[in-house]
């Protein structure tokens, strides 16, 4: 599992490659240090099955936002288009707080 500081999402950003961020990937990190945690991942044809199944990651380009305790990741699938990073780091760069309810307090509150 990811583990994360209490207010922080993280974003994996998928490449064919993963050796070295792009620019726009460097200042979203840089303009985001403390909200969000931003990673690189070499989209291996090896590990492809993993990230599928694991995140739904179907091919590279891609980016990944995790929200919180409880919340699915979201999945950002580039093949269609270059991807916008600032753009995405924007729009998803917040956690998602979840409802209380009777049955989710213990899960949100004591976790």
């Amino acid at each position: 599992p990811i583990r994360l500081a209490a207010a922080q999402v993280a974003a994996l950003a998928f490449s064919r490659t993963g050796k070295h961020a792009s620019l726009a990937l460097r200042r979203a990190a840089s303009d985001t240090e403390g909200r969000v945690s931003v990673g690189r991942v070499a989209y291996a044809r090896g590990d492809a099955k993993f990230w599928r199944e694991e995140f739904g990651v179907k091919t590279w380009p891609a980016m990944v936002f995790f929200k919180g305790p409880g919340t699915r990741p979201v999945v950002i699938d580039g093949s269609e288009e270059k991807i916008d990073v600032m753009r995405l780091i924007k729009e998803h760069g917040t956690q998602t707080v979840p409802a209380l309810r009777h049955n989710t307090f213990k899960v949100v509150c004591f976790a």
